[in-house]
């Protein structure tokens, strides 16, 4: 979405109608698998990617608006004959109207190269600024709406996959997949090339480890210089 033209992604924060929120806890799936329902339903149709988010601030908690602390931030890539407003009926329909709201239930921005934030490490600013963002939070979420069912750990990753997950940089190094999984909602054409991207970053990972694997030890005492 970043390498498209600027003027076509929205990024949003927005609210929950308390409704919506008491049926999305009380969802057998699960609250991502009621909202994937509805974008559908609601066609909704635009590109997007979309974080619940269940982390109190002062600014989104239940003290400031009235509402539950289920939240969301997305980030929407609009199309043809798509507008900004367009898409706030589309949110509308959602995720209902949140009537206590003091302010705005949807807060559309687009991106900023001037705002940064932080996660696993990094600074970045612009839509992977909102991605960095919205990342930081998804430990909490996940943990607030009790995914994690009993306690339980997730089934474990292949032990290929783990080696290249130790080895990870930048963004990867901090994402626990099980924890996104649960609290991202996204389109289909945005879930495949996420897939293909990171199967790319997979492949190409899982071949430098090999390498470095297969190189010979260097001499004991003596300095290696890598170009």
């Amino acid at each position: 979405m970043e390498a498209q033209q600027e003027s076509d992604v929205v990024l949003v924060d927005g609210l929950i109608s308390t409704k919506l929120q008491t049926e999305a806890y009380s969802h057998p799936k699960g609250p991502k698998a009621y909202f994937s329902q509805r974008c559908h339903d609601r066609q909704l149709t635009c590109r997007r990617i979309i974080f619940l988010d269940a982390k109190s601030t002062r600014a989104m908690g239940s003290r400031a608006t009235g509402e539950g602390v289920l939240h969301f931030h997305g980030m929407f890539l609009l199309g043809r004959g798509q507008s900004e407003r367009w898409l706030r009926q589309g949110l509308t329909a959602v995720f209902g109207h949140a009537i206590d709201a003091r302010t705005f239930q949807f807060k559309l921005t687009t991106s900023d190269n001037k705002k940064s934030h932080g996660y696993a490490g990094l600074i970045c600013t612009g839509a992977t600024g909102k991605l960095a963002y919205m990342l930081s939070h998804v430990g909490t979420t996940y943990a607030s709406l009790g995914l994690n069912d009993d306690g339980k750990r997730s089934r474990r990753a292949p032990s290929a996959r783990g080696r290249v997950n130790r080895k990870a940089t930048g963004f990867a190094r901090g994402i626990p997949s099980n924890f996104v999984s649960k609290v991202v909602i996204w389109d289909i054409e945005t879930r495949k090339i996420a897939r293909h991207a990171f199967d790319a970053w997979y492949r190409a990972n899982a071949a430098d480890s090999q390498e470095r694997t297969d190189e010979p030890a260097p001499l004991k005492g003596v300095i290696r210089r890598t170009a």
